[in-house]
């Protein structure tokens, strides 16, 4: 009877705060409702009704709160959303540039490293290579750091890209940097994260190579 009351109650409780506005508990609503949890009926219909609310109404209280206080963390959170169509958004580049730009222009790595690359790219805005490199530098070095930016400038070097010249040592800085969880920000996926370890790898064999080829010579 406790457990029933309980449930119950967490039911209710859940609702009100969904009703008054509250995105999580919508999104436990319509977890609740799709599974069949709780008590609920499951119900794909309530499902998906609650889940899409509980997506719109992150979306508008995050646009919210760009607008009325310059939330750094709404900002990286659209720019993220519209790159990668979440919250029921569509893949928008110019729009995820268009935030990532706003809060690099605030001094965030995470903004800096984002909007670089896709200034280098030209992915959402016009390529500008050096003004990309630029800002993806500034996230790697500067007073708040990401390893995102990290791991596009160890790539960067390793490869000779956009212009630059190839170079381990710099390369070798840059993605131990991306791996070594010392950044402000650690926003790198687990794949990148395997790459920068893979490469560093490869890094240090070409290097013991060298070392025993110089060592032959003497």
């Amino acid at each position: 009877v406790a457990d029933s009351w309980r449930q119950r109650k967490l039911i209710i409780d859940t609702k009100k705060k969904a009703e008054e506005g509250d995105p999580d508990a919508m999104q436990c609503l319509g977890q609740w409702y799709d599974g069949g949890l709780h008590g609920l009926t499951q119900s794909e219909g309530l499902a998906r009704k609650w889940l899409t609310k509980a997506d719109s109404t992150r979306v508008s209280q995050a646009m919210r709160r760009v607008k009325e206080d310059s939330d750094l963390d709404a900002m990286n959170d659209l720019g993220m959303w519209y790159s990668e169509g979440d919250k029921g958004l569509d893949v928008n580049e110019k729009m995820a540039f268009k935030y990532f730009r706003m809060l690099a222009d605030r001094n965030d790595a995470r903004g800096m490293a984002q909007a670089g690359i896709r200034l280098a790219d030209g992915v959402g805005t016009k390529e500008d290579i050096n003004a990309g490199i630029g800002l993806t530098l500034r996230a790697a070095d500067g007073k708040s750091t990401s390893d995102l930016g990290c791991y596009c400038m160890g790539i960067w070097y390793h490869e000779g890209m956009y212009g630059l010249c190839a170079d381990e040592s710099k390369a070798e800085h840059y993605l131990n940097k991306a791996v070594d969880g010392s950044c402000t920000f650690l926003h790198l996926g687990l794949e990148w994260e395997d790459e920068a370890r893979e490469r560093l790898d490869r890094i240090k064999k070409n290097q013991e190579k060298a070392s025993s080829n110089s060592q032959a010579k003497q």
